[in-house]
């Protein structure tokens, strides 16, 4: 893990405290995603995750809306972004089969609608799934909310590197394997 980095990921917020709590360990993209050597990697293997909003009660799975007008309102700050976890792009797949997203769905706190309207929107049917292991930063940093930020699709450079260091993995060493096993057995064709 580098010790600092000034790299973050656009995601909505309610995503953004699933990755923090450990009920999500995937991120469903269309675009951010390479091949090199004839390997699919993520263009930042390892970035911040920048809470956005936009989304609503239809796109998050029922247990999490009570949560949302709490959630909406931590994203909302119209003067700064606050930053919590770090992730690392351990593995990418582009997934193409509307039966296998699906089976995706279990391992995000998004609707069954909004992953299926995530698969059939912007361009192409599918969206690569984006592995990630995530950490709870050991200084939590709010940055002054930027025009460029906004501007910015998917990556954001920031203007202020963040460190890394001190961090902890959001699931322990001992469940990590196990969750990232079971995601990926599945992905495999």
């Amino acid at each position: 893990m580098k010790p600092q980095n000034n790299t973050a990921f656009k995601e909505w917020a309610v995503v953004v405290q699933g990755m923090e709590e450990g009920k999500q360990t995937l991120l469903l993209a269309k675009e951010g995603v390479k091949e090199e050597d004839g390997k699919l990697q993520c263009e930042h293997p390892e970035f911040f995750l920048y809470p956005t909003r936009g989304f609503g009660a239809a796109d998050i799975k029922p247990d999490w809306k009570p949560r949302l007008g709490k959630i909406e309102k931590a994203a909302g700050d119209p003067k700064h972004v606050p930053f919590r976890i770090y992730c690392l792009a351990e593995d990418v797949v582009k997934v193409t089969d509307l039966d296998l997203a699906r089976q995706l769905i279990p391992f995000t706190v998004l609707s069954d609608a909004n992953v299926e309207r995530r698969f059939k929107e912007g361009g192409w049917e599918g969206f690569y799934c984006i592995l990630t292991r995530c950490h709870t930063l050991a200084m939590p940093m709010d940055l002054t909310r930027k025009d460029a930020y906004e501007k910015s699709p998917l990556w954001v450079n920031l203007e202020t590197s963040i460190y890394t260091v001190g961090s902890l993995p959001v699931l322990p060493d001992e469940v990590w394997p196990f969750t990232k096993n079971k995601i990926v057995k599945m992905l495999q064709p």
